[in-house]
C-alpha cells in the first residue's frame, strides 16, 4: 500500500485558544504536507496562532460564510488527489490519530474516512444522541478530492450541511465509509467555550438537523424520479452509435456486423439473448492489435431471419460470413452461446481459422445437465405454440427479468448499467423463433463431445465465479485429455466474462494468439 502525503483543510472561526491543538500533530505529521487554513472572519487571534505552525497556508475572509462557504473557498487550493477535513476544536488529537486515518483511506483511495471522536458525557442526552443517532456528524475526514469538489458544489451542502450531503454522496455512490475511532480526542462543545453558551450549542444542533432533513428530503426524491424515468425512458446501447455497422448479403439473408479496428481478423459471436454490442466492452482493449468483425446471427440484431435455427447452421453461416469477406482469421471467439457456434465451426471447418476462443464453456455435468435438460424440454413446449413464443419473449426482454438473470446466473457481481447498456438492446431486437430455436439447440448441444479430438488451437476462457458450466469439470474431462485446449481463469467474474471482465479477457485472449506457432 503506498501512502501519498495529502493536504488538509481546516475552517476556523474564533478558535484561537483551541487551534494550536489541531496544528501541532498535522505539521508533525509526514503524511501531512500541507495544512490549508481558511479563517472565517474570525472576531479573535485566530490567525496569529495559524500562521505560527510550518505547512499552514492561510486564508483570511472578510466575511463570514458559513463552514461549507469557508471548505469551498479552501478547496482549490488543495493540490493532492485526496484530502483531510478537520475541526479547529479538537482537544486530544495526536500525529497517531491523524496517520491512522489517513492508513485507512490509503487501503481504498476511494473511500471516506471518518474519524470518529469521543463524545462529552456531561450532558448525557448530548452524548447519548451523538453516539446512536448521528455518529456521522463527525468533522474529521479523509476523501478524494474530487468527490469533495462535487460535493461542494451542491448549494445543500452550505454551512452545516458538509457532513450530512456527504454522507449520502456517499452511500448513493455506493463508496466505502469507514469509521476510525480517535480515541481520547474530543470535540469542544460550544456551551463549554467562553462566551458562547448554552443557546448557540441548542442552535448549530438545529441547523445540523435541518441539513440532514433538507438532504435526504431534496436529494432522494431526485434520485427516486431518476429511477423511474430510466423505467418509462430507458437508454440502452449507448456506445454502440461510436460504431459503424455494415450489411451483407450471405446465402439469401443478410447479415449485419460491425467492423473495427487494425490487424489479423477476429470474428466475435454473441450469446444467447445478445446482439454485436454485448462485445463493445472488450472492443476498446483489443482493437489495436487486431480487426474485429462482430457478428449479428441470423435472427439477432440487424440480421436476417431464417425458417430454422441451430447451433450447426448457425456454424454453416459464420463460414459462409468468412468466405464472403474472404477472411482469414487468426481466431473465432464466441461467448456463451456463441462458443458452442465457434467450437461447432472449428470442427466442421477446420481451415477457416486459425484458433477456436470460447468465453463461458458450458459443458454439462450434475446441475448444468438437469438444466439444461429442463431448458430444452420447455422451449419444446413453448415453440409448439406460436403465441406462447412471443410472450415469452415479452417476459425475456423485461428489465426485471434481464437484471434477475443477470445476478443470479449470468454474473458475478450484478452491474446494472452493464445490462441496461450491452444486454437489454439484444433481447429485444432477437425474433422470438431464433431464441426459442437456439435455447432446445443449447441444450441439446454436447460441447464435451465436440472438443474430443479437437485439431485446432482452443482456448477455454472462463469466470471463476461460473454458475453455469465449472472451470474445474473442464479441467478435469476435457483439457487432460486433449493438449490443443487451453484453460484460462479470470476471477472475480461469472458467466458473462467477456462482459464483466473486458479488460482481463482481452489480455487472456491476446496471451493465448501470441503463443500460436
Amino acid at each position: 500500500m503506498k501512502i501519498e502525503p495529502i493536504n488538509v483543510l481546516i475552517p476556523c472561526y474564533n478558535e484561537a485558544p483551541r487551534i494550536a491543538g489541531v496544528l501541532g500533530p498535522l505539521s508533525r505529521s509526514k503524511y501531512i504536507n500541507k495544512i490549508i487554513v481558511v479563517d472565517d472572519a474570525s472576531q479573535d487571534y485566530s490567525y496569529k496562532v495559524a500562521s505560527g505552525f510550518n505547512k499552514v497556508k492561510l486564508i483570511r475572509l472578510k466575511k463570514n460564510v458559513g463552514k461549507g462557504g469557508a471548505l469551498r473557498q479552501g478547496i482549490s487550493y488543495v493540490e493532492t488527489e485526496s484530502v483531510m477535513l478537520m475541526d479547529a476544536d479538537l482537544k486530544g488529537l495526536k500525529v497517531f490519530n491523524v496517520e491512522k486515518m489517513v492508513k485507512e483511506h490509503f487501503k481504498d483511495p476511494e473511500s471516506l474516512v471518518v474519524g470518529m471522536v469521543e463524545k462529552d458525557n456531561k450532558l448525557l442526552l448530548n452524548g447519548w444522541l451523538r453516539n446512536n443517532i448521528s455518529p456521522l456528524i463527525s468533522g474529521q475526514r479523509v476523501l478524494p478530492t474530487k468527490d469533495l469538489i462535487k460535493i461542494l458544489s451542491k448549494p445543500v451542502s452550505s454551512h452545516y450541511g458538509v457532513e450530512p450531503y456527504m454522507n449520502y454522496y456517499f452511500r448513493s455512490k455506493r463508496k466505502k465509509i469507514k469509521k476510525v475511532p480517535l480515541k481520547k480526542v474530543y470535540n469542544i462543545l460550544k456551551y463549554n467555550k467562553e462566551s458562547y453558551g448554552v443557546r448557540p450549542h441548542v442552535d448549530e444542533a438545529f441547523h445540523i438537523f435541518n441539513k440532514y432533513v433538507q438532504v435526504y428530503a431534496k436529494e432522494m426524491p431526485k434520485d427516486l424520479y431518476a429511477v423511474l424515468k430510466s423505467f418509462i425512458y430507458p437508454t440502452f446501447g449507448g456506445d454502440a452509435v461510436k460504431y459503424k455497422t455494415h450489411k451483407i448479403k450471405v446465402g439469401n439473408i443478410s447479415i449485419n456486423y460491425a467492423k473495427v479496428g487494425s490487424g489479423p481478423a477476429l470474428v466475435l459471436l454473441h450469446g444467447l439473448t445478445n446482439n454485436w454490442e454485448c462485445w463493445i466492452p472488450c472492443i476498446s482493449y483489443l482493437k489495436d492489435s487486431y480487426t474485429l468483425y462482430i457478428m449479428d446471427a441470423p435472427g439477432y440484431g440487424d440480421s436476417g431471419n431464417l425458417e430454422n435455427y441451430s447451433i450447426e447452421i448457425f456454424a454453416d453461416y459464420v463460414s459462409k460470413f468468412i468466405k464472403k469477406l474472404s477472411l482469414d482469421p487468426i481466431s473465432v471467439i464466441g461467448l456463451s452461446l456463441g462458443g458452442l457456434i465457434s467450437a461447432e465451426f472449428g470442427k466442421k471447418y477446420p481451415d477457416f481459422s486459425k484458433s477456436i476462443v470460447i468465453c463461458g464453456p458450458i459443458i454439462k455435468e450434475g446441475n448444468t445437465s438437469v438444466l439444461a435438460k429442463t431448458l430444452r424440454y420447455s422451449l419444446w413446449v413453448v415453440s409448439n405454440f406460436s403465441l406462447s413464443e412471443r410472450a415469452l419473449k415479452k417476459i425475456i426482454e423485461t428489465r426485471v427479468v434481464s437484471y434477475a438473470v443477470s445476478k443470479y446466473a449470468n454474473m458475478y457481481k450484478f452491474n446494472r448499467f452493464l445490462v441496461d447498456q450491452y444486454g437489454i438492446i439484444g433481447k429485444r431486437k432477437m425474433r422470438e423463433r431464433a431464441f426459442v430455436k437456439m435455447g432446445i439447440s443449447v441444450g441439446d448441444y454436447d460441447l464435451r463431445n465436440t472438443l474430443k479430438g479437437y485439431l485446432l488451437p482452443t482456448l477455454l476462457l472462463y469466470g471463476k465465479e461460473d454458475r453455469l458450466s465449472s472451470y474445474k469439470h473442464a479441467k478435469k474431462v476435457v483439457i487432460e485429455n486433449n493438449k490443443n485446449l487451453k484453460l484460462s481463469v479470470i476471477p472475480d467474474a461469472g458467466h458473462i466474462v467477456s462482459m464483466e471482465k473486458p479488460k482481463e479477457t482481452a489480455e487472456e485472449v491476446k496471451r493465448f494468439l501470441g503463443g500460436l506457432n
